[in-house]
């Protein structure tokens, strides 16, 4: 990401260096970081307070940040207040400008919500920025991200925000800004970066600290008694406060037709497989959505014309629906880093009534098209505010607890129990009983409106990706199953 032009940036031209596979990137966006500054190396126990950002106001310059490769950066001050700006000098036609801070210092309470916000602007009306946080253990490995809803940028200020939860005091955080779609010598602005730590336990919000430079409004009371964001989430992590509405143990020898539609004799337009209700079987105590090579591909009209590779989709449709609850499954995923291309297995809801989308869990096979990245050990949780508009409109995502670096565990290895917390308020995503995200309605607004009435259950595995990779015969694999022990669903209450 940049060929820096000033003249600090010629000496350390040989020093760049790329971020461990994946290590702070969502949907595989950042391709490598340059050292801007100081290097990372001592700057971490500089900072005073774990709510802090190492040089979050840019007074100190460049120092703490690491800027895309072939990109300049400058810092832009009036009077006290100052700005990153970082300038496309590359040939490609699009690319991805981003901005990464070292990790701030330990010291979490265990369960705090860091909340990140800041301000992009842009010489054209070209891109999406995007702010990821990052969780890191002590010594800087990458844990996992989350990411702020993307939003189009112009020449006015454009506020991004996310949150992330702390699960150990020796955890660190890491920022990441970018703008994807940034066209040739389009200049980006970032300014106004600012943190602030939620307790763990925090029985009622207290006042929301001013951001810099944002317009005063009229203070509004927030009631007294009101959870902070994620308290309602996770009291359905207590099997006391749910009551099971829906389950399937898959203990027959077929489907349970009262329960679940098979899709047959159909395709999908964004991947490279065929529908077949064959894929999906029942024995053993499991359900098995297979994939297949076929010995002659199907042609169909719209999307990849050629499929290759039959596979299994299943839905509740008109079967079983619910708003807010608990939804859960346990699974063992086919997505092995051995020839795997193009397999994406999702667990996931679809509004009756909306277009909203909660994906609970995606994964995708390796080895990837992204060659720096190995997604596989990993999974994926996204919310999505139109699926017929996709990224046009609003979208917040976040990548599980899997260390990217070494890429172990590896979700595949073994079976693990996926699952959401939905209540009018948040979502929070967990693996194995174990948090990994939370997003409330004061991050994501558009979550009060797209996530309302009920959802129905979708249970496929796609084959083919335009971002991860097409399946092919010396990459992808003849056969592969998604086997699924269980899928059970809660409503709050006792």
């Amino acid at each position: 990401m940049g060929d820096r032009t000033d003249a600090s940036s010629s000496a350390r031209r040989t020093r760049r260096r790329a971020l461990a596979s994946g290590a702070v990137v969502v949907m595989g966006l950042l391709a490598g970081v340059a050292p801007v500054g100081a290097g990372a190396a001592g700057l971490a126990g500089t900072t005073v307070s774990p709510t802090a950002i190492p040089n979050a106001d840019f007074s100190a310059g460049h120092r703490s940040w690491r800027v895309s490769t072939r990109t300049e950066s400058t810092i832009i001050t009036r009077g006290s207040h100052h700005a990153m700006r970082l300038k496309n000098r590359s040939t490609a036609a699009k690319r991805t400008l981003a901005l990464s801070s070292v990790p701030g210092s330990t010291g979490f309470v265990a369960g705090s919500t860091v909340v990140v916000r800041a301000e992009v602007s842009s010489s054209r009306r070209r891109g999406v920025a995007g702010l990821h946080l990052v969780e890191r253990s002590a010594s800087g490995t990458a844990l996992r991200s989350v990411s702020a809803p993307s939003k189009r940028v112009y020449s006015g200020y454009r506020t991004v925000r996310t949150s992330i939860t702390i699960p150990s005091a020796t955890r660190r955080v890491s920022v990441r800004l970018f703008v994807r779609g940034a066209r040739r010598d389009q200049s980006i602005r970032f300014r106004n970066i600012t943190y602030r730590v939620v307790p763990p336990a925090a029985s009622s919000p207290g006042p929301t600290e001013p951001d810099p430079g944002a317009t005063p409004t009229e203070p509004t009371a927030s009631a007294p008694t009101a959870p902070a964001p994620g308290v309602g989430c996770s009291s359905l992590n207590d099997p006391s406060q749910r009551v099971l509405t829906f389950a399937d143990e898959f203990d027959g020898s077929s489907v349970d037709a009262s329960k679940w539609r098979v899709r047959d004799d159909d395709h999908l337009s964004f991947d490279a497989a065929y529908l077949k209700k064959e894929n999906v079987t029942v024995r053993n105590g499991a359900l098995t959505i297979a994939g297949r090579r076929m010995s002659e591909a199907k042609t169909v009209s719209g999307g990849q014309s050629q499929r290759w590779y039959s596979t299994g989709y299943l839905d509740t449709i008109g079967k079983f629906s619910q708003e807010h609850g608990r939804w859960e499954m346990r699974a063992k995923l086919p997505t092995d880093g051995t020839r795997t291309r193009g397999v994406w297995p999702a667990f996931w809801l679809r509004g009756d009534r909306t277009a909203g989308e909660i994906d609970i869990m995606e994964t995708y096979g390796s080895p990837s098209t992204q060659t720096r990245y190995n997604p596989s050990s990993s999974y994926q949780a996204t919310l999505w505010q139109d699926t017929n508009l996709g990224p046009k409109a609003g979208k917040w995502t976040a990548w599980a607890h899997q260390d990217w670096q070494t890429h172990t565990p590896a979700v595949y290895e073994g079976y693990h129990v996926y699952g959401v917390n939905w209540m009018a308020d948040c979502l929070q995503f967990t693996i194995d009983d174990t948090v990994f995200a939370t997003v409330s309605t004061k991050d994501v607004p558009w979550m009060s409106t797209a996530f309302s009435g009920p959802f129905n259950i979708r249970l496929n595995m796609q084959v083919g990706s335009s971002y991860w990779g097409m399946p092919d015969r010396q990459n992808t694999k003849d056969a592969f199953d998604y086997v699924v022990d269980y899928v059970r669903v809660y409503r709050p209450g006792s």
